[in-house]
């Protein structure tokens, strides 16, 4: 909020629609900034005069009309896809590891999909074995025994 209010130009609760449109248009997008934080600066703007305006931060009180024309969604060719590890990206991981605990960890982490919150909280009783399976009982988890 302190970079839009020393860009806008003017005191917030003065700011009409065509304020806005001059600080999005004029400040806004001449920033070297990705579009999703763009669009980040556009929800914190439009949230921030809904909770001026009503007093409300309520999903379901419409917004204001300074703000409600701005859009607060990315164009499908913006999106960023997120980046993933390949299986062959974690066996080379694997084998960087230089001891048996880490290795175990990482490939746990990665066969079952755990987060590092969820593995660090693991303990050796946490895991159970059966024939072709091992269940995580903390987690809900299954990872198929490798042999």
């Amino acid at each position: 909020m302190k970079t839009i209010g020393e860009n806008i130009g003017i005191p917030f609760e003065s700011a009409k629609r065509n304020d806005i449109e001059n600080f999005v248009g004029s400040w806004l997008n001449k920033q070297n900034y990705k579009p999703q934080t763009r669009i980040d600066y556009i929800i914190i703007l439009k949230r921030f005069y809904k909770f001026v305006r009503t007093g409300s931060v309520d999903r379901e009180e419409p917004f204001p009309q300074e703000v409600r024309f701005l859009k607060s969604t990315l164009k499908a060719n913006e999106r960023e896809l997120p980046e993933y590890l390949t299986p062959t990206d974690v066996e080379l991981m694997i084998k960087a590891c230089d001891n048996q605990r880490d290795r175990v960890m990482l490939s746990v982490c990665f066969e079952a999909g755990l987060r590092a919150s969820e593995i660090l909280l693991m303990c050796v009783g946490d895991i159970t074995f059966d024939d072709i399976r091992a269940r995580a009982r903390r987690f809900q988890h299954l990872l198929d025994v490798l042999q």
